[in-house]
């Protein structure tokens, strides 16, 4: 009998040793500004800018989150994901950003009733961590064309920025690219004042 009591036992704890772990508990995480992002007024034109976004580069556009330890390959964390697609993100930054800036009459983050006269079309091109240096940096990457209703190219550019990171993980790598995105507004805010016409044309909607 005492035998038999100790293979039982013997049994149980086996059995507990081999049940799966509990996996960590996914965490969401937002791309905005940072807290003390300012961004002073530019000079008003006339018109309405339509800001659109799209994913140039669908590895990085979408719920998971990439980090990289060398430029030829990419993974993505396990238990860390974007609470949102990081285009629809960027998008809203810039809105938000255009704001304040008050580069025109009016800044729109969809089409509807309104016409618009402009058409900022962003793409994001990478959002990620960077591992091979140290410390890790948040990275951002977008491409923009600014256009004339009616789709005549008015300037197109490409944006990059990095920071370092305070710190290890995804956490710390968010708060990077939050200040990435910062650099990387300011520089496109100068795109726009450099390359929005001053008047509008004389035909206006003659499309």
């Amino acid at each position: 009998m005492p035998r038999l009591l100790c293979l039982v036992l013997v049994l149980l704890l086996a059995g507990c040793s081999s049940l799966p772990e509990t996996p960590p508990a996914q965490r969401s995480f937002l791309l905005t500004l940072p807290a003390d992002a300012e961004f002073s007024a530019g000079e008003r034109r006339p018109g309405v800018l339509l800001v659109d976004s799209n994913a140039g580069n669908s590895a990085y556009d979408q719920r998971r989150m990439a980090y990289r330890h060398n430029p030829h390959e990419i993974r993505y964390y396990a238990a860390s994901q974007w609470a949102s697609s990081p285009a629809e993100m960027l998008r809203a930054a810039v809105v938000e950003s255009l704001e304040p800036a008050a580069l025109t009459e009016t800044v729109l983050q969809r089409e509807g009733y309104v016409r618009h006269d402009y058409r900022l079309e962003l793409q994001l091109l990478r959002l990620s961590h960077e591992y091979a240096e140290t410390p890790m940096r948040g990275e951002l990457v977008v491409a923009a064309r600014l256009l004339r209703r009616g789709a005549e190219v008015l300037a197109a550019d490409r944006f990059q920025a990095s920071s370092p990171a305070e710190g290890e993980g995804p956490a710390a790598g968010v708060q990077a690219q939050s200040r990435a995105l910062r650099a990387v507004i300011e520089e496109l805010l100068v795109f726009l004042d450099e390359n929005l016409p001053r008047e509008l044309p004389k035909d206006r909607y003659g499309d």
